[in-house]
């Protein structure tokens, strides 16, 4: 069988299964004629006789209707294109293009089509961005348009101002959520709109100035309010469907009480609020003959209450709302009156008794002044606020004069316990912490002032801690020794003011002048904190009822005070018993994590894990023996910093140059943000030049106190001392620790 006869037959049988389709479902009443019946055959254009490919164009008619319509069929033909405008004939009426794949409509697509009268492009693959704004261009006579089931279609932008004799349009199930205010413009024959089944929050003048429009439907969307004189101008409006959208109000500026031809109203499945802002829309309910669809679900909430009302019955108890004006004016002005009443009452109080209150206030604070100095001297130490004599504040190169000369003659000889950073700094916390501390528990601050601690910055912002406390407390806990000549122009002014105006302490190199410094050091270590001119006497000449009010006073003060002491101790108690959690708890399974680079391996196995382990019982986390095998590394490190109550950094210029031991600093850097615990520990077991260091661990070192290992077998007992502390502090920051 030839090719050219294969495909006749293939044509033949392709034609009788299209007419088939097309004709399996007969409209009752409806004629159609491959020919227009009322021209004469042949002398009808050529251009009104072609038809598309895949598509079925036949001549129509209703029994009503007195000629025949050109219908052209191109529904259900899987089109991903629009058909050529030069195969569609021109005298086209109807023209079905749904339930295509048709992406895009081109400028111009219709413009030759001028007596077309409905279109129907319904559940193909449309969106916003492929509609050029002239799609429509051309088509004045079209009055039906569907574009429904277009699920991309997402806005409506002006395409429709050449559709000025457009009357019905629908745009159900297209998944629009933004519609530009003119797109309507032009379209003044509009009688029916159908936007259901979208996601439209909102709309402006979108259906003002419509005057035909009599059938709005725009449930099923997100709409949360409707705007003022929503409807001005489409005054034909006789059905609205607003039903399963999220109003909680309908405005009186809305208009809807304007619409004088509306017959039917749908408010279903709403969120309204039983408010004064609706009482107009339910005395307009009660009093309208709109005919409200769905009124069981048509409801509205009481505010702060879970009970809901249908809308037509509680219309006609809108009373109980009390929206009136008097009503709100009552609202607002008896607890305005109550409260003004009430401001002036308690000031002619204040004001009557106001020297009466002066003098009680005066005693008051004259008291406690009175019984802190009478109780003052040296407290204990280890006592609730005091665990040190003295906090000695010194340059670094300064400290062979502190270790050789002043900690020696001072703790050994004369039994005072000085609070000196290389030993009593806890470490891991912050330097700013640790200063803070030792000047709040230090009973004196003795400043060792030399040329280095008049350049040191640590010095002094040490002085401006020791000052602050001065300031606060009223206390006077300043000490200054003077171990060499600082000239006043090398001096910053705060140091320059104290030793102008204070008594200071020389150094002397004579044996001679040294027992005069021990001697004149060690009075004023035991000097009380109060300047002797503060000290008040309350107690003057007075009468017997005086005494005994005064004794009364006494009495009261006394036990409000104490009071407050046994609550403070109660508080106090809880902190200092506070401790490290259990191994094994909830988020706990390590007491350190140890992080360290793989050069640095030695000393962790011979040096840091024997101790710790062995002979200090502690848990640690290693990596060779802790981690999860075929566990990714990141895991296992997260987990490592998570269930561990420390992590430990052994830092070496090994560890500052390594990735993963940056990561891991990371993390616990991490940890420490989110849960604000003060966690690091830092040992320095080499210098590294800052050069070398990544910028985080630059930043630690320079505001962490570290510990730093020493060879010598002397100044290891120190440093295990140091790091058993600091695994055994807790995790939260002194500084978060209410200062009772």
């Amino acid at each position: 069988m030839s090719t050219e006869r294969c495909c006749v037959i293939f044509t033949c049988v392709f034609t009788v299964v299209s007419v088939t389709f097309f004709c399996s479902t007969p409209i009752v009443g409806l004629t159609c004629h491959k020919h227009n019946p009322y021209v004469i055959n042949g002398t009808q254009p050529p251009d009104e006789l072609r038809c598309p490919k895949k598509c079925n164009c036949t001549y129509c008619k209703e029994e009503t209707e007195l000629h025949y319509n050109h219908d052209v069929l191109c529904s259900h033909q899987q089109l991903e294109t629009i058909p050529s405008q030069d195969t569609v004939p021109t005298d086209a009426v109807y023209y079905h293009l749904q339930d295509n794949n048709i992406p895009s409509l081109k400028s111009y697509a219709f413009q030759n089509l001028t007596e077309l009268g409905y279109l129907t492009l319904g559940q193909n693959k449309l969106s916003y961005n492929s509609i050029e704004i002239n799609a429509f261009h051309g088509l004045r006579t079209l009055k039906y348009l569907s574009m429904d089931k277009n699920l991309d279609l997402h806005q409506l932008l002006p395409w429709f101002d050449d559709l000025v004799s457009l009357e019905l349009l629908h745009l159900q199930h297209c998944g629009i959520s933004a519609i530009q205010s003119d797109v309507f413009t032009h379209c003044k024959n509009l009688k029916k709109i159908d936007l259901t089944y979208n996601s439209i929050t909102s709309f402006n003048s979108l259906f003002q100035n419509l005057p035909n429009l009599n059938y709005l439907y725009l449930h099923h969307n997100r709409l949360s309010s409707i705007p003022p004189q929503a409807f001005k101008g489409s005054t034909k409006l006789k059905e609205m469907s607003l039903n399963d959208n999220f109003l909680s109000t309908f405005a009186g500026n809305v208009g809807i009480q304007n619409l004088l031809q509306l017959q039917s109203l749908d408010v279903a499945y709403n969120k309204f609020s039983c408010d004064c802002d609706l009482v107009w829309f339910l005395e307009w309910l009660g009093e309208t003959n709109v005919t409200i669809t769905d009124s069981k679900h048509a409801q509205c909430r009481i505010p702060h209450s879970s009970v809901y009302h249908n809308l037509l019955y509680f219309a006609q108890s809108v009373k109980q709302l009390h929206c009136s004006k008097l009503d709100r004016i009552l609202t607002i002005t008896i607890p305005c009156a109550s409260a003004g009443l009430t401001i002036v009452l308690i000031s002619v109080l204040l004001y009557r008794y106001r020297f009466t209150l002066r003098y009680w206030n005066q005693r008051r604070r004259l008291r406690k002044q009175y019984q802190r100095i009478c109780n003052q001297g040296p407290p204990t130490i280890n006592g609730e606020n005091i665990r040190y004599d003295v906090f000695v504040c010194y340059n670094s190169n300064d400290q062979q004069w502190v270790l050789k000369t002043l900690q020696p003659s001072l703790e050994l000889q004369r039994n005072f316990k000085l609070c000196v950073d290389y030993r009593d700094f806890i470490p891991g916390e912050a330097i700013v912490t640790n200063i803070a501390n030792a000047v709040k528990f230090s009973r004196k601050v003795l400043l060792v002032v030399s040329k280095h601690f008049a350049k040191s910055e640590w010095c002094n912002f040490e002085l401006e801690m020791a000052r602050m406390r001065m300031f606060d407390n009223h206390e006077d806990i300043l000490i200054v020794v003077l171990i060499e000549k600082v000239s006043p122009k090398d001096m910053p002014i705060l140091l320059h003011k104290i030793l102008t105006k204070k008594t200071y302490i020389e150094w002397e190199e004579h044996p001679e002048g040294q027992a005069l410094f021990w001697a004149k050091l060690e009075a004023a270590l035991l000097s009380p904190n109060c300047p002797q001119h503060r000290i008040i006497d309350i107690f003057g000449t007075a009468t017997s009822t005086t005494l005994r009010n005064k004794r009364n006073t006494i009495r009261c003060i006394y036990a409000l005070y104490w009071n407050q002491r046994r609550r403070l101790r109660k508080q106090y108690q809880r902190i200092c018993n506070q401790g490290p959690p259990t191994i094994n708890g909830e988020n706990i399974r390590y007491d350190v994590f140890v992080c360290y680079n793989s050069n640095d391996q030695q000393w962790v196995l011979k040096t840091l894990q024997p101790s710790l382990e062995v002979q200090r019982n502690f848990k640690l986390c290693v990596d060779y023996r802790d981690f999860m095998p075929g566990e990714a590394i990141v895991t296992n490190i997260a987990n490592a910093v998570k269930f561990s109550r420390k992590v430990l950094l052994v830092v070496s210029k090994h560890f500052a140059k390594s990735e993963w031991c940056n990561f891991e600093l990371e993390m616990a850097r991490m940890r420490m943000f989110d849960n604000h615990e003060d966690i690091l520990i830092v040992v320095l077991i080499e210098k590294v030049s800052p050069k070398d260091m990544p910028i985080l661990l630059h930043k630690i070192l320079t505001t962490t106190t570290y510990i730093e290992w020493e060879e010598h077998p002397e100044r290891q007992a120190l440093f295990w001392a140091k790091l058993e502390a600091a695994l055994l502090s807790p995790n939260c920051p002194q500084h978060r620790i209410i200062d009772i």
